[in-house]
């Protein structure tokens, strides 16, 4: 009798102490975290407008759109990892008279957010941009006699700052100027290039640029910024003289004014509006990972105590009792 009630405390023992370690070690997380995530689009407004002559006659429609949202925080191995999504479209239509028009906006906007390292792990930071549109332009004229004048879509500059510590008030996003400040490693030129005039009556093409930025190695809490297009950079779409017809940019945004349906609407095979726009993906890396339980291990790990501290209780009542 005393023997088994020995070997059941035992055994218990055995199991609390393998709950005790189990709740530890599977509720230990990454040190390091990404918070505070912000998006603020800083681009021209949105607008859908109509062109008229000196006369007030209707000439044509234009029409310019953003938008944007931000991924959550994915944990990839030890990595953290998240990404944005910057769209637009601008479009030009142009089916009356004979002077250029042109219509260029402006894009730009800044990401914010704070990598929180409490315990001064450290970690590297690396940014990877991905711009992603089509550019389309259609011709048609009036007077065939003028018919070496066409449309063009040029598609779009993105140009990049970073600030490593909004906190420090150095070199901030404001007080960089493009180009001197720029990081090369995530500025976009001129992205994409249709043209359409008498010899190709369409031109529709899909525009690609990927590039990576290492940002480096940091230690410790703090906020960084991205802040994309600064200065004369933007979309531009444009009829020269004679050149009747419709011109776009398609970043992931199609038009919404019937008069540009020839070139702001998909064409059959392309990519769909989520795999277009400006994509910027935020990595991560802890370069000396620690382990923190998380707040669930707590409990646990009071309730294995208590059911270790019981077990010795009884095991020690158990000796007690063969002594007697």
């Amino acid at each position: 009798m005393k023997l088994i009630f020995s070997k059941i405390s035992g055994k218990h023992l055995t199991l609390s102490v393998l709950s005790l370690f189990l709740s530890i070690g599977a509720s230990f997380a990454n040190a390091v975290s990404i918070d505070l995530i912000s998006l603020i689009n800083n681009s021209d407004a949105d607008e859908t407008s109509t062109i008229t002559n000196f006369q007030g006659k209707l000439r044509g429609h234009a029409e310019f759109h953003t938008d944007f949202n931000v991924g959550p925080v994915q944990t990839i191995g030890s990595d953290l990892t998240f990404t944005s999504q910057f769209q637009w479209y601008n479009g030009l239509e142009v089916s009356k008279g004979y002077l250029a028009e042109t219509h260029s906006r402006f894009i730009a906007y800044d990401i914010f957010f704070t990598v929180k390292d409490d315990l001064n792990e450290g970690y590297f930071l690396s940014i990877d941009s991905l711009m992603q549109g089509y550019t389309t332009a259609s011709w048609s004229s009036e007077n065939t006699n003028q018919s070496l004048f066409g449309s063009r879509a040029t598609g779009s500059t993105v140009a990049s700052r970073i600030d490593t510590d909004l906190n420090d008030g150095i070199d901030t996003l404001s007080t960089q100027i493009v180009p001197n400040t720029q990081v090369n490693d995530l500025t976009m030129i001129q992205v994409g290039d249709s043209r359409a005039d008498s010899n190709t009556a369409f031109d529709h093409d899909l525009a690609i640029l990927d590039k990576t930025f290492l940002a480096g190695d940091f230690v410790g809490t703090r906020s960084f910024a991205l802040g994309f297009t600064r200065g004369s950079y933007g979309t531009y779409v444009f009829l020269d003289n004679y050149g009747l017809g419709q011109a776009s940019i398609n970043f992931g945004l199609n038009n919404t004014l019937s008069q540009l349906n020839l070139t702001g609407q998909a064409q059959a095979g392309d990519l769909g509006n989520s795999d277009l726009g400006h994509f910027v993906t935020i990595n991560v890396t802890p370069t000396n990972p620690a382990s923190v339980p998380e707040p669930a291990t707590l409990p646990l790990l009071g309730l294995s105590l208590a059911c270790l501290g019981l077990r010795l209780r009884k095991q020690r009542y158990s000796t007690d009792l063969s002594k007697a």
